[in-house]
C-alpha cells in the first residue's frame, strides 16, 4: 500500500508551479524563471547538479521536452519532471506469473534544494504522486535510477519494485491504487 509521508515540512510561502512553454514564451516571466534557476543550488549528490543545469538549458530556451513542475519560495526548493511510459509490471494481487501492461508517469528528474532539509524528496515524490493522479488511466509512477545505489534507496525508502520485464531491469514503479487516496488526506 502507497504510503505518503505526512510529517515533510514545506516553507508555507512555498508555492508549486507546472512550469510550460506558454508561460516562459513571457519575455519577462522567462527572465524570473532563469535567475531562480541560476541561483538554485541542487542537493550536491549526483546525477542532481546535471538535472539542474539541463532545466535551466531549457528555461533559457523556453521550450521544456518534459512536463516540469517547481516547488519555490524566494528561490527554487526542488522540481521534477515527467513523461508518459507503460511498462509490463507484476500485478500482486494476482496469481503469480500474471503480468499487466500498466500506464503511469515516468519521473526523469527529481532534485531537491541542499537548503532543504533530509526528507524534503518525500515532499516532491508526494506532488509527483498528485500529479500523476489527475489522470484517472495512470495507474504507476515509473523511475529510471542512475545507477544500482540509487536503484536500493528508492525500493528501500519509498517502496518502488522492479518491473516485471527482462528487457527493462533497472526501471522502478511505484503502483498508484484507487484506495490509497485516503492516505494522502
Amino acid at each position: 500500500m502507497l504510503r505518503v509521508n505526512r510529517q515533510v515540512r514545506v516553507p508555507k510561502d512555498a508555492k508549486w508551479v507546472k512550469l510550460t512553454d506558454e508561460l516562459l514564451a513571457c519575455a519577462e516571466e522567462r527572465a524570473r524563471w532563469i535567475k531562480l534557476a541560476e541561483d538554485f543550488e541542487p542537493y550536491r549528490k549526483q546525477p542532481g547538479p546535471a538535472m539542474a543545469e539541463r532545466l535551466l538549458a531549457a528555461i533559457r530556451a523556453g521550450r521544456l521536452e518534459r512536463e516540469t513542475h517547481v516547488i519555490h519560495n524566494h528561490r527554487v526548493l526542488g522540481f521534477f519532471q515527467f513523461r508518459q511510459a507503460g511498462a509490463v509490471v507484476k500485478d500482486p494481487e494476482s496469481p503469480p506469473r500474471i503480468t499487466t501492461n500498466t500506464h503511469g508517469m515516468l519521473l526523469r528528474n527529481i532534485v531537491r534544494s541542499r537548503r532543504t532539509k533530509r526528507g524534503f524528496g518525500q515532499a516532491l515524490l508526494n506532488q509527483a504522486i498528485m500529479v500523476s493522479r489527475r489522470d484517472p488511466e495512470n495507474n504507476a509512477i515509473f523511475l529510471e535510477p542512475a545507477n544500482s545505489k540509487v536503484g536500493e534507496h528508492w525500493e528501500g525508502r519509498y517502496n518502488f519494485r522492479a518491473v516485471d520485464d527482462p528487457k527493462d531491469e533497472e526501471t522502478l514503479y511505484l503502483p498508484l491504487h484507487a484506495d490509497d487516496e485516503d492516505d494522502e488526506a
